[in-house]
């Protein structure tokens, strides 16, 4: 791939070659991910997060397909994760487009988006998880759980969490309490379903500066 020309259309397009181009480009089954239902990907798709992320961002991208998994997270700026469509829970796993199925231990949290303890101003800004279905199986305590954030995009489905479906908080000990809320958030198409909590915002979130954009329905 080296030795094969990629010519992009346009005036001033600087030449590269095919495998250089498709380096621009992430996909978890790049990083061994199967999204059969069965194999488990927990490893292969943090990889593929923690790549984007030593990159300094950009989007991860999942195939169509249902991708069992322990606990995930993201905890640096500038990671996308884009899925094939989050879809309704009314159908199966393939009718969704992209589904997290969570196979690891009883109460866990099958996606955490969250920022580093420490020094001021450390919320990471600027990720999403977009078109992607969260699937506790009845297992999972919480599905999405996000933690001091700014600027960040979610298109989810989450069901099947025993404890509640999507969690906002803060990190505690970030040095700059007072800058410690989630900012500009746009939440759009966040559906979370079954008898547990839906959406829980904890007592020391701040939501005065977050935004919403049709916020679950």
């Amino acid at each position: 791939a080296s030795a094969i020309a990629y010519d992009p259309p346009g005036a001033g397009a600087v030449a590269t070659n095919v495998q250089a181009r498709l380096r621009e480009l992430h996909s978890v089954t790049d990083y061994g991910a199967v999204g059969d239902g069965v194999t488990d990907d927990t490893a292969a798709i943090q990889a593929g997060i923690d790549a984007v992320a030593k990159a300094g961002g950009g989007d991860l991208y999942f195939p169509p397909g249902v991708f069992a998994t322990d606990e995930l997270s993201i905890t640096s700026p500038r990671v996308r994760l884009i899925g094939a469509g989050a879809g309704w829970f009314s159908g199966t796993h393939t009718e969704r487009g992209t589904t997290l199925l969570y196979t690891g231990a009883a109460a866990g949290v099958v996606l955490t988006l969250s920022s580093v303890s420490g020094a001021s101003n450390e919320k990471i800004s600027d990720c999403a998880i977009l078109g992607i279905a969260i699937d506790g199986d009845e297992i999972a305590g919480t599905g999405l759980l996000v933690a001091s954030v700014n600027r960040c995009d979610f298109d989810v489905s989450i069901a099947g969490c025993t404890s509640v479906q999507c969690e906002w908080k803060t990190v505690a000990t970030l040095a700059d309490t007072t800058n410690n809320q989630h900012n500009h958030v746009r939440y759009m198409r966040v559906k979370a379903l079954n008898t547990a909590n839906g959406i829980k915002f904890d007592t020391d979130v701040l939501p005065g500066n977050t935004s919403f954009n049709t916020f679950g329905y």
